[in-house]
């Protein structure tokens, strides 16, 4: 059986991304060890490019992680034309939620907001919306499931706007404030007692 580097070529082309496909320069060698068998290597800076870039992806997906998870920090990701907002792992955490809850309706969200923040939290969600500041930055306070409000600071931005400067993809962070918040009302309470 003859082997050609073209069907080779064909093959790995057809295990990549669509994306990723163009024309591959390859280089090959075809060696015959010493038990008879027949060896085959492909040399492409492609795939070596392809290859590293994978893995330098797993590395920053990683150190990611490990930034979110020691900061207390979760992600959202709110698709606006469905009003779905994903959460990741650690924000549910925030909530004392875990990862099989379903938190995925904005709807959801408004019910856990405090009464008092609302306002003021959607008012800074459509101020960003509507362009009129660059980013959304709010400290409100959220029921958890213990039935108790946990103080978070909420940042995001919208990555994705359509031909009419709509938004249609909002993303960002939500950060456990709850010990600054604590301790920033100790301060008050401490100086109210001295005056």
């Amino acid at each position: 059986m003859e082997l050609s580097v073209k069907k080779i070529s064909t093959v790995i082309k057809s295990l990549l991304p669509k994306s990723m496909i163009n024309d591959i320069g390859m280089s090959s060698k075809a060696i015959l060890e010493t038990n008879r068998s027949l060896s085959f290597k492909l040399n492409d800076s492609f795939i070596t490019d392809y290859r590293d870039e994978i893995a330098a992806s797993r590395i920053y997906d990683e150190r990611s992680r490990i930034a979110l998870e020691a900061s207390a920090t979760g992600i959202w990701d709110w698709d606006v034309t469905t009003n779905v907002v994903y959460y990741s792992a650690e924000a549910l955490k925030i909530l004392g939620l875990n990862s099989k809850d379903v938190f995925d309706k904005l709807e959801l969200w408004d019910r856990a907001l405090h009464p008092e923040d609302l306002k003021k939290y959607y008012w800074t969600i459509d101020n960003h919306l509507d362009g009129k500041t660059s980013f959304i930055e709010n400290q409100h306070r959220v029921l958890t499931s213990d039935g108790k409000y946990k103080w978070i600071l909420t940042r995001g931005k919208v990555i994705k706007r359509d031909t009419n400067g709509k938004a249609l993809r909002v993303a960002g962070t939500h950060t456990d404030i709850y010990f600054q918040k604590e301790r920033q009302f100790d301060l008050i309470k401490k100086v109210h007692y001295l005056l």
